[in-house]
């Protein structure tokens, strides 16, 4: 099983589902991890349902990077690598600049745009590099015309760089996307009106 996107499982689902496919996810994984601790598929995604499943950073940590030890030339462990430094990214050059080398280490061996958007997130994010982070994340677009969370850091890079009209135009992109109760807009407003470079006014965002 490989991923589309870290959206695949808990786009737009309702919470109780998603916590219960989690849950016995989890117990799942966990089984397969006691009768082989070498199994790297399942330790990942250990990682990544404890990541954005549960939003349990300490607890992903470790499965995403014995999955990397057991395989670090898969693409998606290398982007697993990238999750586990980009937690700090914002605090920690060194975290970002390390997250950076392995978002593209993963993209030179199989371009995903699960990879291109966590690249996008920290070169905007950890190192502000507003430029770099577009050029990234609209590949990600190109490749995934579906996935949400580009949309969301584009509308981002934008305000960061004064452009409004962008921005707006990448708001209106998760808009359209996202289901009518999902937070992701809330969020991604809350966001935006808290950037200093770009006057958005609340009226101007779809409700």
């Amino acid at each position: 099983m490989r991923l589309a996107h870290e959206e695949q499982y808990n786009n737009d689902a309702d919470a109780s589902v998603t916590d219960e496919f989690a849950e016995e996810a989890i117990r799942s994984l966990e089984t397969a991890v006691e009768r082989d601790p070498q199994d790297h598929e399942s330790l990942f995604y250990l990682g990544y349902i404890h990541l954005f499943m549960r939003d349990n950073w300490e607890r992903a940590a470790p499965y995403l990077e014995r999955a990397y030890d057991l395989d670090p030339k898969d693409p998606e462990y290398l982007i697993g690598m990238g999750w586990v430094h980009s937690q700090n990214a914002e605090e920690s050059l060194e975290d970002a600049q390390t997250a950076v080398t392995y978002y593209e280490e993963s993209i030179e061996i199989s371009p995903m745009p699960l990879a291109y958007n966590g690249l996008g997130h920290v070169l905007s994010n950890g190192i502000n590099d507003q430029i770099r982070a577009i050029e990234s994340l609209e590949q990600a677009i190109e490749l995934d015309p579906s996935y949400v969370s580009p949309y969301h850091n584009l509308a981002l890079a934008h305000a960061r760089l004064g452009e409004k009209e962008k921005a707006l135009e990448y708001y209106e992109g998760v808009y359209e996307l996202t289901g009518e109760n999902d937070t992701r807009r809330d969020e991604l407003r809350e966001e935006l009106l808290a950037i200093d470079t770009i006057n958005i006014q609340d009226d101007e965002l779809a409700q």
